[in-house]
């Protein structure tokens, strides 16, 4: 894969191994024989902070880890009896405790991506107007208690339980029910995750990868060269240049450490898109033939909370793009102000 960096001088082109590897393992046909389990070790050690040629299974620790702290965090429920808690608490602590299979997590990284690939081509095939962009981290993960697997909970599948689903469904029109296709589609809105693959991650790891030199690459941190690869991959995924409306609004899903290097990245400076042939660009110079903006210099700090009873009781992100709130989840009503669905369509 090559990095294109825009500068004075023009493109330059710069190979690098890291991203070349990264990109393989998170953008070709993981259901493909020809992609080896210990090249995944490799990527795996890179992405959790293990280093880029360790062909060990040491990304299992920091994977059980965030396993454990974010499933923690969405099952107990104080509402709930403690002994449902307890239990609970002891599953998660046996699957935490326990050696996982490594190459159980493949296996299954690699069916999730190949049903990701489909549900998307499906999207792909009936949306004739992009007007809105959603854009998240990952597909959220979770564990199976039946079988004390992890397991993807990718939003396009009918009976996704996840939040991430539920914040677009409810940002738009009610009549499309519960299904997230229909919804997408009846409002020009689209979705990608800038890693399309179930992988959990604490907040330990997003810091390092918004903060540490270790994911820092040609002068970007990791988050931003994901970030670049999968806006290229959308725009890739249409023929035509027609379907992206040159207005089209963006909104940021990520929780606020995988966020915070695409702000300290893009927040100075609108950024447009642009394609020729299947070479996609983006730069913060304007020509006519941009296909859209990327717009993160926007704040909430003009947003007269009084005059939003919807408000009340919401704490705003810094950046008017991000939708996730406090609580590290997303929230509809602060979709509606990114992407500025009525009532909040006015704010300037």
């Amino acid at each position: 894969w090559d990095v294109i960096k825009w500068d004075n001088s023009g493109i330059e082109i710069m190979k690098n191994k890291k991203l070349e590897s990264l990109f393989k393992y998170l953008y070709e046909d993981l259901s493909k024989s020809n992609i080896k389990d210990v090249e995944i070790n490799k990527i795996l050690n890179f992405i959790y902070g293990f280093g880029i040629d360790n062909e060990k299974v040491e990304w299992l620790k920091t994977f059980k880890a965030s396993i454990y702290e974010t499933e923690i965090q969405k099952s107990l429920n104080e509402s709930e009896p403690s002994e449902r808690n307890n239990d609970i608490i002891k599953k998660i602590g046996n699957i935490h405790n326990t050696k996982i299979d490594s190459g159980k997590i493949i296996e299954i990284i690699r069916e999730a991506w190949k049903q990701q690939k489909f549900l998307i081509n499906e999207l792909n095939n009936n949306i004739q107007k992009i007007k809105y962009l959603v854009i998240y981290e990952a597909p959220p993960s979770k564990i199976d208690y039946t079988n004390n697997l992890h397991v993807g909970d990718f939003i396009l599948n009918e009976n996704s339980l996840s939040p991430y689903k539920h914040a677009i469904i409810n940002a738009f029109k009610k009549e499309n029910g519960k299904s997230l296709n229909n919804t997408l589609i009846s409002n020009e809105a689209y979705f990608i995750d800038i890693i399309p693959v179930p992988i959990p991650f604490n907040p330990i790891i997003r810091n390092k990868w918004a903060t540490s030199y270790i994911f820092e690459i040609e002068d970007k941190q990791i988050t931003v060269h994901l970030f670049e690869k999968a806006i290229e991959n959308f725009v890739n995924s249409f023929e035509s240049n027609c379907k992206f409306d040159k207005n089209l609004k963006i909104a940021i899903g990520m929780p606020r450490n995988t966020a915070a290097a695409l702000y300290d990245y893009y927040s100075s400076n609108v950024f447009f898109v642009y394609r020729d042939k299947n070479l996609v660009t983006i730069e913060n110079e304007e020509r006519p033939s941009f296909l859209f903006k990327i717009d993160l210099t926007q704040t909430n700090c003009i947003l007269a909370k009084s005059k939003h009873k919807d408000l009340k009781g919401v704490n705003l992100p810094l950046f008017k793009t991000c939708f996730v709130d406090t609580s590290g989840q997303p929230n509809s009503l602060l979709l509606k102000i990114a992407l500025e669905i009525p009532p909040f369509e006015k704010i300037s």
